[in-house]
């Protein structure tokens, strides 16, 4: 790996202390030291979209749970109690002298029944049920992890950007150092008369434009700073420093255009199989339902009508049912759920070849920001080298003193460059760890 030259290191070094003064004054809460690891988990437990998802898929096993039950018995109970003003009665003469006068039941009526049914054949309406339910199931799980993934993308972006931020505000006040420097310089040259008043001019408004990219650089981190807060549920109020940061690698790391990792894909199947299940559903209108049934009745007067007494039975049996419209709508609502399900197979293909080109984007992307960060650390080097010789030939009275402050930018603009490559390429990184689904992006590596 390039190591940043000596000299350049020691401009970093020596405005560290400068850097913290500048957050304690931005902010007057403690700050809050975070890894990459604590700042992904944090945001998995603040997130409201995953917490949802989650609750999305309690039910979906609440419903799946409801769906297995359809197989138990079911018991049924009535019961009622009543009273009559008044009771039906037949009166008939037999042969002359002999007569019957009846009256029909009880002019108080209590019935009270139990009925207990087991379903023996439904033709596959259970079953059916059963794994549509269970379908939705992985089609929660599915989008629960999607959405794990989007958030912790979301959290790595964020916190590579206020890592940028930092190393953007290392670069400011290293910049702005050297424009000091040079200003005493040029003014020990002016009152030797080495160097006239332009010379003064020039050096001062470096030091004003390099005060003031100071200042965006603190402002620009104090934003970074602020929206990873939100996204954790911090409180704004309070101070965030990163720990664990780290260059990118010496090799760019392999890369492939595997997503069988992607819950995309596992939604798009949960989808084709609880399509598979609807047409099971509609197939089975053609057959018959069978069901077993027990029944307790106990009544006064129950059976018998002509006696008002209690009277209780058990009645068990068998139960067909079988019925058919006659305009076919179950053979159309099966070719409805056929053609749906041909329209999910050919949703997930198309899904498959779109993450399959986001994967291999995200890789070739990687690789340009891996190429990227290795170029600005090239010409940093080139620069910081350039810089120390510059300086040797401006005190010698070699090198005017606009020229210097023109290499003084051009060693600054590298050094924003290297810091902004530098995030690029793990937020490059993140981007493909995502795209192809990788158990990488929820690990606090970089």
């Amino acid at each position: 790996m390039k190591k940043i030259p000596t000299l350049a290191r020691s401009h970093l070094f020596r405005v560290s202390s400068v850097l913290i003064l500048a957050l304690a004054f931005s902010v007057t809460a403690r700050a809050r030291e975070l890894t990459l690891e604590e700042v992904l988990t944090l945001a998995r437990q603040h997130s409201f979209e995953l917490k949802s998802a989650r609750s999305d898929a309690k039910a979906a096993r609440s419903s799946a749970t409801a769906a297995q039950r359809g197989r138990y018995p079911t018991l049924a109970v009535s019961g009622s109690a009543s009273a009559l003003s008044n009771l039906t009665s037949f009166f008939f003469q037999v042969v002359p002298g002999i007569s019957i006068d009846r009256q029909l039941g009880s002019k108080e009526l209590y019935q009270f029944d139990a009925a207990l049914s087991l379903p023996l054949y439904t033709g596959g309406r259970i079953s059916g049920t059963i794994d549509q339910a269970e379908a939705a199931i992985r089609l929660k799980d599915a989008m629960i992890a999607a959405t794990d993934e989007q958030v912790l993308l979301a959290a790595r972006v964020y916190y590579f950007t206020l890592a940028r931020a930092d190393d953007m505000m290392l670069a400011a006040q290293a910049s702005l150092e050297r424009a000091r420097i040079v200003l005493r310089n040029v003014r020990s040259m002016f009152d030797a008369g080495a160097a006239d008043s332009i010379d003064m001019f020039e050096a001062d408004l470096a030091v004003t434009d390099a005060s003031f990219a100071g200042t965006r650089a603190r402002i620009e981190r104090r934003s970074a700073e602020i929206s990873l807060e939100l996204l954790l549920g911090i409180d704004p109020d309070e101070s965030l420093t990163l720990s664990g940061t780290a260059a990118p690698p010496d090799e760019l790391p392999p890369s492939s255009d595997d997503i069988s990792g992607k819950p995309q894909l596992n939604a798009a199947s949960a989808g084709i199989d609880a399509g598979l299940a609807e047409v099971r559903i509609s197939r089975s209108e053609y057959l018959p339902t069978i069901s077993l049934f027990g029944r307790y009745s106990i009544g006064k007067p129950n059976r018998d009508m002509f006696d008002a007494k209690w009277d209780d039975y058990f009645a068990g049996g068998a139960g067909l049912s079988w019925s058919f419209n006659l305009g076919n709508q179950t053979g159309h609502m099966m070719k409805s759920a056929e053609s749906r399900v041909e329209a999910l197979r050919l949703g997930r293909e198309q899904i498959e070849r779109d993450l399959t080109e986001a994967a291999r984007l995200a890789g070739e992307q990687m690789r340009l920001a891996w190429e990227g960060y290795r170029s600005a650390l090239d010409r940093f080097e080139i620069t910081s080298k350039t810089y120390r010789i510059a300086e040797r030939q401006h005190a010698a009275g070699d090198l005017p003193t606009n020229r210097l402050l023109e290499i003084e930018q051009s060693l600054s603009s590298s050094e924003a460059a290297v810091a902004a490559a530098q995030a690029s390429y793990h937020i490059a990184r993140s981007s493909y760890l995502y795209a192809v689904g990788s158990d990488e992006l929820k690990k606090g590596t970089q």
